[in-house]
């Protein structure tokens, strides 16, 4: 695993439990829509980073245009809601971070496990 595969794998770890995390993977994969809800902060660091690699099909609370945004799901058919836990990643994240191979690799290594 590379040194951006390891930090791509413990910045999940921080938000989502290993099930979770391996629904996500799975959403990922398949380009199933994914929506992140919760308190605390990252919903929309991780929308951010998922987009920035070419990923679509995933929605912080923002996307919803309601006024309880934290707890909001986009209502699109066929989605899956996963509830974030507030992160406890104590380092930045890189500048430009996590490429889609990298975030492939680490999906493709939780799906691994889930066998």
């Amino acid at each position: 695993m590379t040194k951006e595969e390891r930090i791509f794998r413990q910045y999940l770890e921080s938000m989502f439990t290993y099930t979770q995390r391996s629904i996500l993977a799975f959403c990922l994969k398949r380009h199933t829509p994914v929506c992140f809800y919760g308190s605390g902060l990252g919903k929309s660091t991780l929308v951010k980073i998922l987009r920035n690699a070419g990923f679509e099909n995933v929605y912080a609370p923002e996307d919803c245009g309601c006024d309880n945004a934290q707890w909001s799901v986009l209502d699109k058919q066929g989605a899956v809601a996963l509830r974030m836990q507030k992160g406890s990643f104590d380092r930045p994240l890189p500048k430009n971070p996590f490429s889609k191979e990298t975030i492939y690799a680490v999906c493709a290594d939780v799906l691994e496990h889930t066998r």
